[in-house]
């Protein structure tokens, strides 16, 4: 009995840890415009690509480092920058904290590059010179002097 009891046990931790490192072991996805699309990463699984300035820099490239036991750590190979940088992204995916000490915050709504307002202009009317309006041409309609016939006068 006490066999069977420890064997139960054992199976029991072995399930429990298999699905808790399941859903552990997962990149958080923070593809997507940061810092008021200023940033923007790109992420295919744990690998990354990361533009800055409004992709005045980049394209740089990153990974996943570690992604388990709720920790989620990314390294970005910023080539202009060297050395730097190692970065700690919040549980809930919308903030990074760099080693530089700077942080990101990701755009709740997707930021395009560059960010122009669009302006429509109406045509203008010139009040002085109004455009003539073009008439179509009525069909002409012959009429033969009276006692002839179209036929005749030809």
């Amino acid at each position: 009995m006490k066999v069977a009891l420890l064997l139960l046990l054992g199976l029991l931790n072995a399930s429990t840890c298999v699905q808790a490192e399941s859903t552990m072991n997962t990149p958080i996805p923070i593809d997507g415009s940061w810092n008021n699309g200023s940033e923007q990463i790109t992420q295919s699984k744990t690998h990354l690509t990361v533009y800055v300035d409004h992709k005045r820099r980049g394209p740089f490239r990153g990974r996943f480092y570690k992604f388990q036991d709720g920790e989620q750590l990314i390294f970005v190979d910023f080539t202009d920058d060297t050395g730097c940088c190692t970065g700690r992204i919040n549980t809930s995916g919308k903030t990074i904290v760099w080693s530089n000490n700077s942080t990101w915050t990701k755009d709740t709504v997707a930021a395009t590059f560059p960010l122009h307002p669009i302006t429509i202009v109406p045509p203008r009317l010139n009040p002085v010179n109004p455009p003539t309006p073009v008439v179509p041409p009525r069909p002409v309609e012959v009429i033969p002097p009276p006692g002839q016939s179209l036929e005749s006068s030809y």
